[in-house]
């Protein structure tokens, strides 16, 4: 079975300088300080594998769901500890308290692309789990570049259609190259619905 996985891009290798410090009690960043030194931050081709959310921890998630909120807290109007905290009660199942946290942020400005489609994309996973279909189609309704995204995009967008019974276009949807490409898919369940499915068209 694949792992699901995500490619993020932080700042993880600068040099040493007392100025250049992490910000924030989560998902701690250092791109501003260096920034405020004028320094310039560029890519490298070194990959860090991090393993540390490769298992479902109920008690990592309640912890950093708490830190998050008394960050939040100090500052109410930051979009990037509002999204993070509703990423993170997303995957605490906590789809209420998610999709108020994530409605409020999915237009800032301040968002990178990558955070604005994956807002977009776990708003449209709520309202399918509540039988919004209506809903989900409008959080569903772009393109991304990236391909593990837009396998999730098609993917959810595939279940949207099968609960609506349009089961040849859910097929359709599920079949689509970025859905077995992308690592955010649980290749498992895709086969799964698949065949579900199928058993409507014979």
């Amino acid at each position: 079975m694949r792992r699901w996985r995500s490619i993020h891009h932080y700042t993880r290798l600068f040099r040493r300088h007392p100025q250049i410090r992490y910000e924030g009690a989560i998902h701690e960043q250092i791109a501003d300080s260096i920034r405020a030194l004028g320094l310039e931050i560029v890519d490298s081709p070194l990959a860090i594998r991090h393993y540390g959310y490769s298992e479902h921890s109920p008690e990592k998630i309640e912890r950093n769901s708490e830190l998050l909120r008394r960050e939040l807290q100090l500052h109410p109007n930051d979009p990037w500890l509002t999204y993070h905290l509703g990423i993170t009660e997303f995957a605490a199942k906590h789809y209420k308290e998610a999709n108020e946290l994530l409605e409020a942020i999915v237009a800032s400005q301040e968002l990178t692309a990558e955070q604005t489609e994956t807002a977009r994309l776990r708003l449209a996973q709520i309202a399918l789990v509540e039988g919004r279909t209506d809903r989900s189609y409008e959080r569903l309704n772009f393109t991304s570049n990236d391909v593990h995204r837009e396998g999730l995009r098609c993917f959810v967008l595939g279940s949207c259609l099968a609960l609506d019974h349009k089961f040849t276009d859910a097929v359709a949807m599920y079949s689509s190259p970025a859905v077995a490409a992308s690592r955010l898919v649980n290749q498992v369940e895709l086969h799964t619905f698949k065949n579900g499915i199928s058993q409507f068209l014979k």
